[in-house]
């Protein structure tokens, strides 16, 4: 064999061995997806469970079988795919143990009772999704550490908001921490959310608002924390429902169209109280002032994504009534496009993703 012929032997085995490793590697990332897409309809299957108990007097659907778990959630999920698990193949199966339960008697922590699996719970490679909502893949969590923390602030934010609810608006006493899980058990069914998988500790709510009505609350005050909120790493929530982590404003998309939804609608709030007078729009501070009974989001006047003021449409004057086209009047938008567009607030009080030029 000559030396050229070795060469291109070599050669060739070179590129089988470099296409079998990239067959190898597409493999694995295709098993990747297919493990994320399985966690994720678990997650939404499990969500339609409680959905289906909060319309049904808080029992859970008579389903012990794949079959069965699909005939009562159809309505609930977006389609009939969701039941599926990509990974395995097999379709999700209901905890018998619920079925035809109610929640009132469920005394098992939710975030360690199954809601459904792909496998038998007793299979260690189960994708199982629990009663709270997170999903494991072969008994560990699917969410990171922060991803865990940030959602336990989260429900702990939005149990406190359904505690407020149920007792005339005024939060509960915080000045004792250690009473606040027997408070919000109820709402959060589950003793774990109360303690930060980061710092190994428990949450820390604002004892400034303890007992407080929650028109009192400030807006610019941290409600819950991890780490001392003027720590770099901190995870604080404020009671209008922001969530900041590391710095970073979660959803900060999200919180730019709220904010211009809550300022179209600030602007229509003072049109009602007076005489479908618009409010002042000739300068920024004339028009903050004007606003401020009814636009309390912290700051709504700047974009969270941009960290910019938002433009203000100084040209509008006089009566709501004088606009015959409110849907084609813009009042707010971004002063820099992000994500392509640039979110506007018209008149009519409709937040569009205006494409920018």
């Amino acid at each position: 064999m000559t030396m050229r012929t070795s060469l291109v032997r070599t050669g060739a085995a070179l590129v089988m061995t470099l296409c079998q490793l990239a067959s190898v590697h597409a493999g694995i990332d295709e098993q990747r997806d297919a493990c994320k897409a399985c966690a994720d309809n678990a997650q939404k299957v499990g969500r339609a469970l409680s959905l289906y108990a909060d319309d049904w007097g808080g029992r859970f659907p008579p389903a012990t079988t794949p079959a069965q778990l699909q005939a009562t959630l159809v309505h609930y999920v977006d389609s009939a795919s969701t039941f599926w698990c990509q990974s395995t193949g097999l379709f999700f199966r209901p905890n018998p143990a619920l079925a035809g339960a109610s929640v009132f008697d469920v005394v098992t922590d939710w975030d360690k009772l199954p809601a459904v699996s792909d496998l038998p719970l007793t299979n260690r490679r189960a994708t199982v999704a629990f009663l709270d909502g997170h999903v494991e893949r072969a008994g560990k969590d699917t969410r990171s550490p922060r991803d865990i923390n940030t959602d336990r602030v989260r429900r702990l934010a939005r149990a406190l908001k359904m505690y407020t609810d149920d007792w005339n608006s005024y939060l509960p006493k915080l000045d004792n921490p250690s009473a606040l899980p027997e408070v919000l058990y109820p709402y959060l069914h589950s003793h774990s959310v109360f303690v930060s998988p980061l710092t190994g500790t428990p949450f820390v709510v604002n004892p400034a608002f303890s007992e407080v009505h929650e028109t009192q609350v400030s807006l610019t005050d941290p409600f819950i924390w991890d780490y001392p909120p003027q720590l770099p790493e901190a995870t604080v929530a404020y009671w209008d429902g922001r969530i900041v982590v590391a710095g970073t404003l979660i959803d900060a998309e999200f919180w730019c169209r709220k904010h211009l939804s809550r300022l179209a609608m600030s602007v229509r709030f003072f049109a009602d109280d007076h005489m479908q007078l618009l409010p002042r729009f000739s300068t920024e501070a004339d028009l903050r002032q004007d606003l401020a009974p009814y636009a309390y989001l912290g700051d709504p006047f700047v974009c969270p994504v941009t960290g910019q003021a938002y433009e203000i449409n100084h040209a509008l004057k006089g009566s709501l009534v004088d606009y015959q086209n409110p849907a084609a009047t813009w009042m707010f938008r971004d002063a820099l496009a992000h994500d392509g567009a640039r979110n506007t607030a018209y008149m009519s009080g409709a937040v569009i993703a205006v494409p920018a030029d």
